[in-house]
Parts: C-alpha cells; sequence; structure tokens
C-alpha cells in the first residue's frame, strides 16, 4: 500500500514513517553521512526520515552484517546488548512498512551487506516477514521466524478468525510452516520472547 501512495505522490507523515538504524553508515555523494556517524558515536539511534534518505547513495559497508527488527522494543534491547567489539548494523521498521523503509531496503539490496530479518510471528508480521523476502529476491535471510522459534516465542494472547484469514496469502515455504503452527495452537507469538536467541547468534557473528 505504501508503495502504491508513493507512485501517486502521496507520502505519509515523514516522522511516522521513519525508520531508526544504529551502527549503519549511511553514504551521500560527498561522503559519509556525519548525522548518522555522531548519533553512532554517542551511542544513540539515527532516525532516518524521507529527507534524510533523498541524499542517500548507500547503506552499510560491504560484507558488514545488518539486522532488520519489526519490534521497536528489539531494537532498543539490541542495540543496548551488542557487544563493543561488534561491527553490527540494526535496522528498525516499525511494524509496517513505510515509504522510507521501502527504500532503504532497496539501497541493502544493492549492497554486499548480509542482512538478516524478524519481525513477530503472527498474520500481520507474517505478512511483512514475506513481503520483505519478495522485494529482497532472498537476499535477506529470516531470522529466527520457523517453526521451532514459534514455539519459543509463543504468547497466551488468540488470534481472531478474522486476522486467522491473512495466513491464505501465505506462499514463502518456511512462513507457510510457521503459519502452520499458528493455525494449529491459535496464538501469536513475539519477538521479545526470544531476545536470548537473537543476541547468541550476534556474539558469535552469525557462526
Amino acid at each position: 500500500m505504501e508503495q502504491l501512495y508513493a507512485t501517486a505522490g502521496i507520502t505519509k507523515d515523514e516522522i511516522a514513517g521513519s525508520v531508526v538504524m544504529y551502527g549503519v553508515p549511511l553514504y551521500r555523494k560527498d561522503g559519509i553521512h556525519l548525522g548518522a556517524k555522531a548519533c553512532y558515536a554517542y551511542g544513540e539511534p539515527f532516525v532516518c526520515t524521507k529527507s534524510a534518505l533523498q541524499g542517500l547513495v548507500s547503506i552499510g559497508d560491504q560484507n558488514q552484517i545488518i539486522v532488520i527488527v519489526e519490534n521497536e522494543m528489539v531494537f532498543t534491547w539490541l542495540m543496548n546488548h551488542i557487544p563493543d567489539n561488534h561491527e553490527i548494523g540494526l535496522i528498525c521498521t516499525s511494524g509496517q512498512l513505510s515509504t522510507v523503509a521501502w527504500n532503504v531496503l532497496s539501497l541493502l539490496k544493492k549492497t554486499s551487506c548480509r542482512l538478516y530479518y524478524s519481525g513477530d510471528m503472527d498474520p500481520e508480521g507474517l505478512l511483512i516477514g514475506q513481503s520483505v523476502v519478495q522485494q529482497m529476491d532472498g537476499q535477506v535471510t529470516l531470522w529466527h521466524m520457523g517453526e521451532q522459534d514459534y514455539l519459543k516465542a509463543v504468547s497466551k494472547e488468540t488470534v481472531s478468525q478474522r486476522r486467522m484469514a491473512l495466513l491464505a496469502s501465505m506462499k514463502n515455504e518456511q512462513l507457510t510452516a510457521t503459519a502452520g503452527m499458528i493455525r494449529k495452537t491459535g496464538f501469536a507469538a513475539y519477538q521479545e520472547n526470544i531476545l536470548d536467541l537473537y543476541l547468541k547468534d550476534i556474539e558469535n557473528s552469525f557462526q
């Protein structure tokens, strides 16, 4: 929907549609984005707005590991727990992908960065994950969104039949299996329940 709006020249509020980053170098034609660099130097995230995005020509360093997450709380937690000797970048899309998020993915698609995406395992979250994989033509790896991850992250929140119907659009093989688990149990699973799994991968540099 965001892409359709963009083609019609319609954009949502710039701040609401922003993408938050940490440890991800941004490059303009005249060199590195000094605003983002300064934020990281102070241990702060950089809020990439539509205006900031317009001047960028590339994102990330060669072969850098970049983790993309849906959930703002998960992003903040990981930002505060990444070991100092790791140069892993973090990006938070904050749920449904905004125009800025789609454009960030388009820039990442042109890089050699190692990309990992993780989102909530509910109908909406699985659909977002599927959209990311489709946008990136397989360049991104789904991260802890499989059946076993679901069982570890499952909550007590029931999924309504209306929301269950969204799973009919699932085509990605891995996410289809996870969707089957949601149908079987009737519960949603959330990222914040498997923070330890995320951190373990980061500490081991995804080896």
